[in-house]
């Protein structure tokens, strides 16, 4: 497996619990991945003094703080927290662009605080980093966390954004995303992980953890501190009024205690016997493991240690200024998980001196099976082997990252291919129809981008593709190593040299930035071919089929093309005779183009395409994906300029593939029949078979040849066409 960057945000702007969830994921990633690097960005000192692995990184920003009433503020009495953003939004995008991460990781906040991480999202999707946002298994109380999102505009940047969001937890649980309106391709993309797994490693920071007081004891912890000293005070009053409470008691404060409420405690807490406390402990896995049973607020990390360690709980929530941990505790209460005991503003000493007494002989959470409940981190890992397998970075793929693909090609006879493609947009369904279709024929693909997708939204097409992606430069001077390292291996070659034969007469004659470039992209792909690759296929005829061409001759691959519309058009006839007598065979899907091409190749058999006429295009498309009844062909002819010129204000219903453009016709479309298109009137139309001489010329144009296809008559725009049972007047 090729080495791998993982980029995580941490957003931490009160307590430990962001810090700790990240931290959990890269650590277990980590171990299960040796050659994966992961890189923490976070705002906090204190991770310092957290134990990390060497292959995990951190990043320093300068820290924030979110105060009682909901404002931030920097850390630092020197900076305004303005100017704390700035600089920590100007980090990330820095760090992003050092690292160059294979995948970014965003916690909790989809566009970061104050919208610090955006810079770097959109130089990511940029760039074609994957995306995904984590969020905990409960955020809010749906209405409260429906308004927040929309002042942050959070829903628009999650639709924007992120390839997958991971909620880790489980939906027979709690599902964080309930109330928020999220577009249905958007809901598709959310993966419950489940919970993430705790464990005591030999040699991490819990190790060198030594108790206060000797074990059994319970176990009091309130998370970071900041807002658990009304647990903390609530317990010391329970052993206070009842000192014959038969348990000793470990008291963890939190690093973000109150320094003078903290003094406080301690004070009390000397005067009674069965009582330890400490200020901040790294690794709370050893303390969990030797308790007998768990006091606690209920934040995410704690949860997880507590089912992961298996011990009896007593969760006290807080309700203000989020209900998060209210709605966990009572989930979890509701499940026979833990139980809660509810601060309603009294906190009696008699009730927690009772819950105390009980806690030890409560269920545990093995009492209740819930499948799959602690296997978020193996979850997470899956995931990431699957974006890591999406995304090349740098040399386009290993030999090893393809070998189970290599051995099922030749098990089944095939052999891997490699397709070339402007960029894997949003508009080209038509060709990841082919490019799906042909992965569950068991084919092997491997496929190349000229450029980084644009798009914001992701056809859910497109997530069904398997085939791992990866990007040529898009400007040469963006990698200017990559293009050196490829020319100087292959200079010496005789592909190398026939190549630069062919691109030298071509740039004679088409002496533009554009062939020094596809020339460049082609030195590239030739370097960094794998070799199991060995087919090459180009969509498109001007400039993918011009880099496959060229890569072709030198790597010494047979190669073929698609020419779809526009790209027939616009490529002189003199380069498409080249590529003609160069490709072992081409696909086009009119008859136009098709005849066009057949009359410039040296052998029309080479050339595959429909048998239906239609006239060079120039209009632009704004299509859709085509209906699954749609049976043979890609683009409707009604492209035609001369038809073009003449559209009215009706529209073909519905836009497919087949009809991408806007124009006054209608059309119907069979099952295992083309798509004709009826147009109110056409020039330079022969008449049908069978007409008078002086009648009106044929109205019916066909995609593609069939016998007896089904018409359709014009119809107003919006309207459904109506079949009729005419036959095809051309065919």
């Amino acid at each position: 497996m090729s080495p791998r960057r993982l980029l995580i945000y941490s957003h931490d702007s009160f307590g430990l619990g962001h810090l700790r969830r990240c931290r959990s994921i890269a650590l277990s990633l980590v171990a299960r991945n040796p050659k994966l690097s992961v890189m923490i960005i976070s705002g906090l000192p204190l991770i310092a003094r957290f134990g990390f692995h060497p292959q995990v990184h951190i990043t320093l920003v300068p820290g924030i703080i979110k105060t009682d009433a909901g404002e931030y503020r920097a850390l630092s009495t020197e900076h305004d927290i303005n100017d704390a953003i700035e600089q920590r939004s100007r980090i990330i995008l820095e760090t992003a662009k050092s690292f160059r991460p294979d995948l970014l990781l965003v916690d909790k906040e989809p566009l970061g605080v104050r919208g610090e991480v955006q810079a770097a999202l959109d130089w990511a999707r940029r760039h074609g980093v994957p995306m995904i946002l984590g969020l905990r298994d409960v955020m809010d109380e749906p209405a409260l966390l429906a308004r927040e999102w929309a002042r942050k505009n959070a829903v628009a940047a999650i639709e924007d954004y992120y390839d997958e969001i991971w909620a880790y937890g489980l939906p027979e649980i709690y599902d964080p995303l309930v109330g928020i309106e999220l577009s249905a391709a958007a809901r598709a993309r959310v993966v419950f992980t489940s919970y993430l797994r705790r464990s005591d490693p030999e040699g991490g920071p819990s190790a060198k953890v030594v108790p206060p007081v000797e074990a059994p004891f319970l176990l009091v912890t309130p998370g970071g501190g900041g807002d658990g000293e009304r647990l903390v005070d609530w317990v010391l009053r329970a052993l206070e009024h009842d000192a014959e409470i038969p348990h000793r008691i470990l008291i963890v404060n939190g690093p973000f205690m109150n320094a003078e409420r903290r003094a406080a405690f301690e004070a009390r807490a000397k005067r009674l016997p069965q009582v330890g406390m400490v200020d901040f402990v790294p690794g709370m896995e050893r303390l969990m493991a030797s308790a007998t049973g768990v006091v606690a607020m209920g934040g995410y990390n704690t949860f997880c240690e507590i089912l992961s360690f298996d011990k009896p709980a007593l969760i006290v929530p807080r309700t203000t200024p989020r209900l998060e941990q209210f709605i966990r505790a009572a989930r979890a209460q509701e499940l026979g998980l833990a139980s809660m005991l509810v601060d309603d503003g009294e906190t009696t000493p008699e009730a927690m001196a009772e819950a105390l007494r009980k806690l030890p002989w409560l269920k545990r959470p093995s009492s209740v099976s819930i499948p799959g409940l602690l296997a978020g981190h193996e979850t997470i890992a899956k995931r990431c082997d699957f974006w890591f397998s999406r995304m090349v970075a740098g040399p386009l793929v290993g030999a090893d990252q393809l070998g189970d693909r290599r051995d099922r090609g030749r098990d089944a006879g095939q052999a891997l291919r490699l397709r070339l493609h402007q960029h894997v947009g949003q508009a080209e369904t038509f060709i990841a129809q082919e490019i799906r279709a042909l992965e569950q024929r068991g084919l092997p693909i491997l496929i190349v981008a000229l450029r980084h997708p644009t798009d914001r939204a992701i056809h859910p097409i497109h997530r069904e593709i398997a085939a791992p992606v990866a990007y040529l430069p898009e400007y040469l001077h963006h990698a200017p190593r990559r293009v050196f390292a490829a020319w100087r291996a292959l200079r010496h070659t005789h592909g190398y040299r026939a190549a630069r034969a062919a691109w030298w007469r071509d740039l004679l004659r088409d002496r533009t930035r554009n062939r020094i470039r596809r020339f460049g992209q082609a030195l590239v792909l030739a370097h960094e071919l794998p070799a199991t690759i060995t087919a090459l296929h180009a969509h498109f005829l001007h400039t993918p089929a011009s880099v496959t061409r060229y890569a072709a001759m030198i790597a010494g691959l047979p190669w073929s093309v698609s020419a779809h519309a526009k790209d027939i058009w616009t490529t002189p006839d003199w380069e498409k005779r080249e590529k003609l007598a160069e490709c072992r065979w081409l696909v086009t899907c009119t008859g136009t183009g098709a005849a066009h091409l057949r009359a410039l190749a040296p052998s029309a058999e080479r050339i595959t395409g429909s048998t239906s006429s239609g006239s060079p295009p120039r209009s632009r498309s704004r299509g859709r994906a085509a209906p699954d009844a749609t049976a043979t062909t890609r683009r409707s002819s009604c492209r035609s300029a001369a038809w073009s010129r003449r559209r009215a204000t009706k529209t073909c219903w519905p836009r497919s593939r087949c009809c991408r453009a806007t124009c006054t016709g209608a059309w119907s479309i069979s099952a295992t029949g083309p798509i004709a298109i009826a147009w109110p009137a056409r020039p330079r139309h022969s008449a049908s078979p069978g007409a008078s001489p002086g009648s009106a010329p044929s109205r019916t144009r066909w995609c593609c040849s069939t016998t007896a296809p089904p018409t359709c008559s014009c119809s107003p725009a919006g309207s459904r066409p109506t079949a009729t049972a005419t036959a095809c007047p051309t065919c």
